[in-house]
């Protein structure tokens, strides 16, 4: 399972993947709502999503704790 987080301000995408620490720690909706957080159950179907952002000008990433440590 996978997790897809949009900042708004920063206007950045993050792939997340399930267990990751960063997603409970960041899990929430940010100090000025800027965060917003959707669950995926494929890779496919996260990177479909993240990339309609990309297209809107937002930067695409991988989560560096844990799309590093599992196959993808």
């Amino acid at each position: 399972m996978y997790a897809v987080k949009v900042n708004t301000i920063v206007k950045d995408v993050v792939i997340h993947k399930y267990p990751c620490s960063q997603i409970r720690k960041r899990g929430g909706i940010g100090k000025y709502n800027q965060v917003l957080w959707r669950d995926f159950d494929t890779y496919s179907q996260a990177r479909d999503y993240a990339e309609k952002w990309k297209a809107k000008g937002y930067n695409l990433k991988h989560c560096s704790f844990c799309c590093g440590r599992f196959e993808i």
